[in-house]
């Protein structure tokens, strides 16, 4: 389980058809939010009039037809925030949006609608450090006033040694430089050991889109092996993929607790790890490829979060991996001499991390490579090429 530790900042308020308001944090969208121009959460219990909000902002996931409304705004610190509202009077419904400032728009990031009168309801999520969060309280049921406390909380991610990336490198879909490490070690969603991974990965959401990331024996002889102490996604529209192999389209893994997903078309995004799959734990995934690589890819949607997942990664012995001697390797390249043809094949990025600076293109170093070797001996034109067999 994810331990949480609260440091709680406190603000108390009425809701009474009514908004918050202060002049800390101007609304960063000129279309109409809430009436206003300036949001925050700050203290304080302040009411204004919140005529005609309710048909732009009425997402049906946690109650709709509610139209007694407070709003207030916060940007994110990019630490593992916790909005909560505890009603005294009423039955609340709490909603948090993302707010994209070009062009304005608003995605939901989670809601919460589980209690009754009295209750609290919480939402707890990865924030980005310097996006907008709008904040929405409503009363259920209509022409309704209700009065209670708002609670803003932030701790620090708990960070695994390796974290699954949110954002494309170079424009590329790989999200970090491939690994290799024979470990053991951690690996965990974006909100590391303690937190919720973050909605919109990648920002449009398609597994076509998926941002992943690449792990790899240090050594000859060994395969990754990923262990998984827990797994649990709010959907199944919030996938994993574990693929056999280096590369974006290697094979994905078939053996449960995967799924069919909710994806249909290639088969690299058919099947997936999605759900509470926690009373499964431990359950392992190992490379077979030659390579002895293990690639991780996930996406996100715009509603609700979860805990994530946290593995293990280690090698194992295995007889297919990588052999340490092949010229996958820039300490194993082979030289070119003169016109001779070299017929060569790649099994995989060999067992150092190499050709990968997180910038420039590959951005994710190299998925199957050869190194060679050319000595010029003489001023001229030098010529080489390439033939694929596929």
């Amino acid at each position: 389980m994810k331990n949480i530790v609260f440091a709680i900042i406190i603000i108390a308020f009425q809701i009474n058809t009514a908004v918050w308001s202060q002049s800390l944090i101007s609304n960063p969208c000129t279309f109409p939010y809430p009436p206003g121009s300036e949001w925050i959460i700050n203290g304080g219990c302040i009411s204004a009039s919140t005529s005609g909000m309710n048909a732009l902002y009425n997402p049906s996931t946690c109650g709709s037809g509610n139209n007694d409304d407070g709003w207030a705004w916060f940007v994110g610190d990019g630490n593992i925030v916790t909005v909560s509202y505890n009603a005294t009077n009423r039955d609340p419904i709490l909603h948090v949006f993302s707010v994209i400032t070009t062009p304005c728009s608003i995605a939901q990031v989670d809601c919460a609608n589980n209690t009754g009168t009295n209750g609290t309801e919480s939402v707890t999520f990865t924030s980005t450090l310097g996006t907008y969060y709008l904040v929405r309280i409503q009363a259920s049921g209509t022409n309704s006033t209700m009065s209670g406390c708002l609670e803003v909380s932030s701790v620090p991610v708990i960070p695994g040694d390796y974290m699954q990336p949110t954002n494309y490198t170079n424009s590329e879909k790989v999200g970090a430089c491939v690994v290799n490490d024979c470990g053991p070690f951690t690996f965990t969603d974006n909100g590391g050991t303690n937190g919720n991974y973050t909605n919109n990965i990648p920002g449009v959401y398609s597994p076509n889109n998926a941002i992943y990331r690449v792990f790899c024996p240090d050594a000859a002889g060994q395969c990754m092996q990923a262990t998984f102490n827990e797994f649990n996604t709010a959907n199944i529209n919030d996938v994993l993929f574990v693929r056999n192999g280096p590369t974006e389209f290697s094979p994905n893994f078939t053996n449960p607790p995967i799924q069919t997903t909710a994806f249909t078309g290639a088969a690299a995004f058919t099947t997936g790890l999605y759900g509470n799959l926690n009373s499964s734990t431990p359950f392992s995934f190992t490379s077979t490829d030659a390579s002895g690589c293990l690639t991780f890819a996930f996406i996100s949607n715009s509603t609700n979060s979860a805990s994530g997942w946290n593995a293990t990664l280690q090698c194992i012995p295995c007889a297919g991996g990588p052999n340490g001697t092949d010229n996958n390797d820039c300490q194993n390249l082979t030289p070119l001499c003169s016109g001779t043809a070299v017929t060569s094949n790649s099994s995989g990025p060999g067992i150092v991390s190499e050709g990968c600076d997180g910038v420039n293109c590959p951005a994710g170093g190299e998925n199957h490579s050869n190194w060679f070797k050319i000595s010029i001996f003489t001023g001229g034109t030098f010529n080489i090429t390439l033939t694929p067999a596929t």
